[in-house]
């Protein structure tokens, strides 16, 4: 929040001071940032009843966000709703497209953040640490094997896809729609002859430690999700659907289907890595 290019981008949360509360013979550092008046994005879309167009733009602000950390080498780690500012806009100029925006999206709390290293430079200490039901499947599959074998962008973009499909969706969780919960319901079914220890094993691979947000998901969701990763795509698609995005056009549903083909694919060989060659909507030249 500090690094001077990032210091003054008006989708990374704005670092007033720091400093230290010595207690005993410890000493708890603080941060100062900010005020974000309007809460949290997940709190905010649920607060007010907006067009899919403006929680398009809330979303592009912090793709906006991203880029400009991976332009810096600085993987973020942990994207979802709740760790997103929105503040006042201060900017005089209008949105993209010509859209005022009274309010902006920014990203906060990097307590996950990796830094991108060259390829011959070591990596392997990294752990990509996230949110258990917001992580790229490969981070899971990769438990126990080399972490430098992962692109730690394209589990970003993972997030990213999720967070835009539960903006869209009224900040509602993605793995609390009724087809994910009715996959779920089956998963389980079919799963009902394993022994309670397997599933609990399937359900904790993935990373080392419990990311705050992970409590209010049951490990027996986690376990679930984590084999139902295949089958994003396909239901983030056919949200589009819904009424919930009624209000959109259908070239612009056309074109959040390419994002959801581009970000949500479980092969990361097939997943974007560059947020421009993201189909985002409504972004700036």
């Amino acid at each position: 929040m500090s690094h001077g290019p990032l210091a003054g981008h008006e989708n990374v949360v704005n670092i007033l001071g720091y400093g230290w509360n010595f207690r005993g013979s410890g000493s708890i550092l603080f941060l100062v940032t900010e005020y974000a008046s309007s809460g949290i994005l997940q709190d905010y879309l649920r607060r007010y009843r907006l067009l899919s167009r403006d929680r398009l733009l809330m979303c592009v602000n912090v793709a906006k966000g991203l880029h400009k950390l991976y332009m810096y080498r600085i993987v973020y780690s942990d994207l979802k709703l709740d760790n997103v500012l929105v503040t006042p806009h201060t900017s005089a100029q209008s949105g993209p497209q010509g859209m005022s925006q009274s309010v902006v999206a920014k990203i906060s709390d990097f307590g996950h953040s990796l830094l991108l290293y060259e390829d011959d430079e070591a990596k392997k200490d990294q752990k990509y640490g996230g949110t258990l039901a917001y992580n790229a499947p490969e981070i899971a599959k990769s438990y126990g094997l080399e972490y430098k074998l992962l692109n730690f962008r394209k589990c970003d973009v993972w997030t990213l896809g999720l967070l835009y499909w539960e903006a869209l969706d009224n900040s509602s969780p993605y793995y609390k729609s009724t087809r994910i919960q009715d996959l779920i319901a089956i998963t389980k079914t079919d799963s009902s002859s394993r022994s309670p220890s397997d599933h609990s094993a399937s359900a904790s691979k993935g990373s080392t430690s419990i990311s705050k947000g992970t409590a209010s998901t049951p490990e027996s969701i986690l376990g679930s999700l984590s084999t139902l990763a295949s089958r994003l795509q396909e239901v983030g698609i056919d949200f589009l659907d819904s009424k919930s995005v009624g209000d959109l056009y259908t070239f612009e549903k056309g074109k959040l289907c390419k994002l959801f083909q581009a970000t949500l694919d479980m092969d990361p060989d097939h997943r974007v890595a560059d947020i421009p060659m993201l189909p985002l909507l409504l972004k700036d030249k």
